[in-house]
C-alpha cells in the first residue's frame, strides 16, 4: 500500500512539473502584503505550491507596478501555465499594501533633537509639509532618524533630513522644514465670564501657547488676575489681557456712598452720591446730598468714602 501511495505522489509531481497546469483566471488588479510578487497574486486556481513561488520583487510602498500582456504571457510560458489571454485583459496592476507616513509622525523625533540643544525646553512644532511624506508597507516595521538637524534660535525656523528604512522596502531620505515656538504655560478661563464677575481660583486653568504669541499686554502671573474683576465678557481658552480686568468696583457711579469725614479723635457720617466708579484705594467724585457740594474722596471699603 505505501508503494503504491508513493508511485501516486511521483506521478503528481511529474504532471505539475512536465504538464501544462490546469486552466487558471488572470487577477487584474493585485494588492499585496509582501516584498516579493507570488504567481497565486497574478494567476488564481494554481495549485498552493506552485502559487507560492516568487516572480519577483514587489512595488515599494506607495508605487504600483503594470505587468503587460507579453510579460504575462512570459511568465505563463516559463511555469506551464495553461492560460489564454483574455480579449478585454490587456495588464495586471500590483499595488503595494501600504500606510502614509505624515509630517506629524515626525513631532516627537524633532523635539527630541531641539531639546538635545535647548536645555529642554518646550517646543510647538509647526512643519510646513502638511501632506504625507512617505510610505511604508502596512505590517512591517520601520525605523526613523535624523541624518542631520539645524535650528536657528532667531527665526525659530529648522531643517532637517530624516531617514525612514526597515527590511521589506528601499530607505527613503525626506527632508523636512518648520518652525519650533518655544512655549510658556499661561492662565487662562475655564469658563465664559460676564462683564462684573470677580475671578477666582475654579475660573482658571493652564494652557500651553507659543512664546512669540505673548506681548506685555497679556497677564502670565496668577496673582495679576485672581479677585479682579472682568471689565467686559470674557471667552475661556483665550490668553487674558490686561485691559480686560480692573480692581473690583467697590463704589458705583449714581449709587449712595456714605461720606466719612475724620478729624483727629472727631468722625461725622453723612451721605452723599457717587458720581463716577472706583475701587480700593481710588479717589472718585462725590456729591454731598446735604450741601449739594461736589467733592472728593478716597474709596475706603464697599460704598464708603473718606475725606
Amino acid at each position: 500500500m505505501k508503494s503504491i501511495t508513493k508511485i501516486y505522489f511521483v506521478l503528481l509531481m511529474v504532471f505539475f512539473s512536465s504538464s501544462a497546469i490546469a486552466s487558471v483566471s488572470l487577477q487584474e488588479k493585485v494588492l499585496i502584503d509582501s516584498p516579493f510578487i507570488k504567481l497565486g497574486n497574478i494567476f488564481s486556481g494554481l495549485p498552493q505550491e506552485i502559487a507560492e513561488k516568487n516572480i519577483g520583487k514587489s512595488p515599494e510602498p506607495g508605487e504600483k507596478n503594470v505587468l503587460r500582456l507579453s510579460t504575462i504571457e512570459r511568465i505563463a510560458a516559463r511555469f506551464n501555465i495553461d492560460w489564454k489571454p483574455s480579449p478585454t485583459v490587456k495588464s495586471v496592476t500590483i499595488n503595494r499594501a501600504s500606510r502614509k507616513i505624515s509630517s506629524s509622525d515626525f513631532i516627537d523625533i524633532i523635539t527630541k533633537e531641539l531639546k538635545k540643544n535647548n536645555n529642554f525646553q518646550d517646543y510647538i512644532i509647526n512643519i510646513s509639509k502638511k501632506d504625507f511624506l512617505v510610505y511604508v508597507p502596512v505590517n512591517s516595521s520601520f525605523k526613523i532618524e535624523v541624518i542631520n538637524f539645524n535650528f536657528d534660535n532667531d527665526s525659530d525656523r529648522f531643517f532637517t533630513n530624516i531617514k525612514i528604512s526597515g527590511n521589506d522596502f528601499i530607505p527613503v531620505i525626506t527632508s523636512i522644514n518648520g518652525f519650533a515656538r518655544s512655549v510658556i504655560k499661561v492662565p487662562v478661563l475655564a469658563k465664559k465670564l460676564k462683564k462684573g464677575q470677580v475671578i477666582n481660583n475654579s475660573h482658571i486653568h493652564w494652557i500651553k501657547i507659543a512664546e512669540n504669541r505673548m506681548n506685555d499686554n497679556y497677564i502670565i502671573h496668577l496673582d495679576e488676575i485672581i479677585g479682579m474683576q472682568t471689565n467686559r465678557s470674557l471667552n475661556k481658552g483665550k490668553p487674558i489681557k490686561r485691559i480686560e480686568l480692573r480692581n473690583v468696583r467697590l463704589v458705583e457711579k449714581g449709587k449712595p456712598v456714605t461720606i466719612i469725614v475724620q478729624s483727629g479723635l472727631m468722625k461725622i457720617k453723612t451721605i452723599g452720591q457717587a458720581l463716577q466708579n472706583g475701587s480700593k484705594g481710588e479717589f472718585v467724585r462725590i456729591l454731598n446730598l446735604r450741601s449739594k457740594k461736589t467733592i472728593s474722596g478716597i474709596v475706603v471699603a464697599e460704598n464708603e468714602v473718606r475725606i
